[in-house]
């Protein structure tokens, strides 16, 4: 299926990320951009090039300079396509070497990884595996917002707060977004707990499962749009 193909490679595009933050001495910062990046990055001259161009799943970076009063480290922030292969990174002996290395640059380090915002609505990870991946977690937040938003708009924000209460646009749909908000975080845990099957597949051929459940989810939209333009 080679339009689920392209979806699944667009999604993963921001997939995961962790944000590195580095503080330094004054004397040492204007040198620290370029030391970072064996780390956080590739550079034509840095002998790590290879090590992190080939590690599976590597999407590229950048970095963040200080800024006074707000930020006093420097900020490298590398992305991948999955925690997994993200992990598998921060795990490999290549990274550690390098982490040695920026041991006389650095005087603190940090890391944190950056995941999609919406992993509190999702079932957790059993140990050791994966979260359900980003570009799932956005289907399935697409499905449950789009018919939230239409019925609440169709049936009160139009009708109620716009015509009869004479609220106007702006006020009656901010009232609506959070509506929505408010549903969705309700709706989006029960939701996705039907979908644990194709949110984190196991069996024997996880990759059919993960076509079935994507053909499955956009069919829904579909009908969705089919049911609601009736409506409109």
């Amino acid at each position: 299926m080679r339009g689920y193909s392209i979806l699944k490679h667009f999604a993963y595009a921001t997939a995961t990320s962790i944000v590195l933050s580095s503080g330094v001495g004054a004397a040492k910062a204007q040198n620290l951009p370029a030391y970072m990046q064996p780390i956080a990055g590739l550079t034509a001259s840095s002998p790590s090039e290879t090590a992190q161009a080939k590690a599976p799943g590597f999407q590229g970076y950048r970095f963040e300079p200080p800024v006074p009063g707000v930020q006093e480290d420097w900020l490298a922030i590398v992305r991948f396509d999955t925690e997994m292969n993200l992990q598998a990174w921060l795990d490999s002996p290549e990274r550690h070497k390098l982490l040695q290395e920026a041991s006389g640059f650095t005087k603190e380090f940090h890391a944190r990884i950056a995941r999609t915002g919406f992993d509190q609505w999702f079932p957790a990870a059993a140990a050791g595996a994966a979260p359900p991946a980003a570009w799932k977690q956005n289907m399935l937040v697409l499905l449950m917002l789009y018919p939230i938003v239409f019925l609440f708009g169709l049936l009160v924000q139009t009708p109620l707060l716009t015509r009869a209460a004479g609220l106007p646009f702006a006020i009656a749909l901010f009232i609506g977004n959070v509506a929505s908000v408010i549903l969705l975080s309700r709706l989006l845990p029960w939701m996705s707990t039907r979908f644990s099957w194709w949110l984190q597949p196991a069996g024997s051929n996880p990759a059919r499962t993960e076509r079935i459940g994507t053909g499955f989810v956009i069919a829904l939209y579909g009908l969705m749009l089919i049911g609601f333009w009736g409506l409109s």
